[in-house]
């Protein structure tokens, strides 16, 4: 028998304001409150599973471009679970990896999107259980990275570059003179910007330059 007051509650739910707004609203809502609720889910055998496959299962529709409200929203609740999630699906992970690293290239009406890709990357690149499961796609990833390099002025990025080159430098190795020249590029280009400004240094070009030592 279903317990009254749990049937009065899921009767209010039903006729809530939230279950009558628009899809997109309703799904951004729920992906806030997954993240909300990250300390509690993941103690959640039996809920995990269905958490997991209900993003899998809608992962291009989340990260489709049509909605930036939905990307912000992914690209924060990433920061909480994305090592735990999608361990037996390679494809779902890749892609929400792909999705982070992308879009700190955003801008415009889109950059509210980069600035919290980077500060989740600035969040995950250090966690410890991600490294195998990225070690693989490091070069792969390098050839967006040194793209990069060259646009990119939020300062969480390069702080991600730092630990990123700290925690994967062995799969960095062969690589490593390529993507240190991007870095270098970077250096000169905003020396150039300074000096039409003139200015002496300016934030970017110290963080290259840590990344480069």
């Amino acid at each position: 028998m279903i317990n009254a007051d749990f049937s009065q509650e899921y009767t209010l739910f039903q006729d809530s304001n939230f279950l009558h707004n628009t899809p997109e609203i309703i799904a951004e809502t729920s992906l806030l409150a997954l993240t909300a609720i990250s300390y509690i889910l993941p103690r959640r055998a039996d809920l995990v599973p269905v958490f997991e496959n209900a993003l899998a299962n809608n992962i291009d529709k989340i990260l489709s471009e049509r909605s930036i409200l939905m990307r912000a929203r992914m690209s924060l609740l990433l920061g909480y679970y994305v090592d735990m999630l999608f361990e037996k699906n390679r494809s779902a992970f890749l892609k929400t990896v792909d999705f982070l690293i992308k879009s700190v290239a955003l801008v415009k009406e889109e950059k509210v999107i980069a600035l919290q890709s980077a500060d989740t990357l600035n969040t995950i690149i250090s966690d410890k259980d991600l490294i195998p499961r990225l070690k693989p796609e490091v070069p792969r990833l390098l050839e967006i990275l040194k793209e990069c390099n060259l646009r990119i002025n939020i300062a969480l990025y390069f702080n991600f570059l730092l630990d990123f080159v700290k925690y994967y430098h062995s799969a960095i190795d062969q690589h490593v003179v390529a993507f240190l020249h991007t870095l270098v590029q970077r250096i000169l280009q905003e020396l150039k910007n300074c000096h039409e400004k003139g200015e002496k240094n300016n934030l970017i070009i110290n963080k290259c330059w840590n990344i480069i030592r």
